[in-house]
């Protein structure tokens, strides 16, 4: 298993025990700097030649207008664009593999997007809300490009699906982009992560009849809003990923990710 992560992971005796191992691989990267990400990237395709399942995890969910180091609103870039990004760089990887697959880790909170529009993504206006705004509408976002990039991806035995771990007890739910009142139910009443990630896990063996490019909610095939939006929001993360992560500005190929 290889991960790429931003901070240390657990220091936990198993998770110790399998990095001695050599069963547990860790590349590190700001996620939400592509220079930092684009090197590790490198690095990973490079020695995992062969991925058998491309989970999308990483999130954020800031209490303020945050912007990365490409000067994009945080969430959008998080866990918009950077799963694409991801996504593409290592669909040879994938490719390469035996159970060929893609799971990014999305949420309900998309069903509250009240508007939704793809271009003011990446610069906000107005009043910044935390988790029914940017948070829900990069997760949107990203449900989005999902189904709309799915039949490419298939041309390429790829399948792909983004699913919900549903309410868990993270530090993502923990900080000060969770509303208090909400914060106050997750002590209470969500549940430890385990259960997210079984959920993901399912996601990532796949059910007979679930249809490539899926939002699934409790393993449940669930009808995306804006659905109409889905090619919009691939053009716009695509344009990104084409302009600042394999091209520089002479045109020459600067970041492209190579698996072989």
């Amino acid at each position: 298993m290889a991960v790429l992560v931003r901070s240390p992971i657990t220091e936990a005796p198993d998770v110790l025990a399998a990095e001695e191992a050599g069963r547990l691989r860790t590349y590190r990267a700001d996620l939400s700097d592509f220079q930092s990400l684009r090197d590790a990237l490198q690095e990973l395709a490079r020695k995992e030649p062969s991925i058998d399942v491309l989970f999308n995890n990483a999130a954020v969910g800031p209490g303020e207008l945050l912007f990365s180091a490409q000067s994009r609103e945080l969430c959008f870039e998080v866990n918009t664009v950077v799963p694409y990004v991801l996504t593409r760089a290592l669909a040879p990887n994938v490719a390469n593999s035996e159970l060929k697959r893609v799971v990014h880790t999305s949420s309900n909170a998309l069903l509250y997007v009240k508007s939704f529009e793809p271009k003011r993504l990446a610069h906000p206006t107005g009043k910044f809300r935390p988790l029914l705004g940017a948070y829900a509408s990069s997760k949107l976002a990203l449900s989005l490009w999902t189904q709309a990039l799915a039949d490419e991806l298939s041309t390429q035995g790829i399948s792909s699906v983004s699913a919900c771990p549903g309410p868990n007890k993270t530090p993502l739910t923990a900080s000060a982009g969770m509303p208090w009142p909400l914060g106050l139910v997750a002590r209470f009443l969500f549940k430890p992560p385990r259960v997210g990630a079984g959920r993901i896990h399912s996601a990532a063996l796949g059910s007979p009849g679930v249809p490539n490019g899926s939002f699934l909610i409790k393993g449940q095939v669930t009808p995306l809003p804006f659905a109409h939006s889905a090619q919009a929001v691939l053009d716009e993360v695509h344009g990104i990923y084409q302009r600042e992560f394999t091209v520089n500005d002479s045109g020459r190929e600067a970041g492209r990710v190579h698996a072989r």
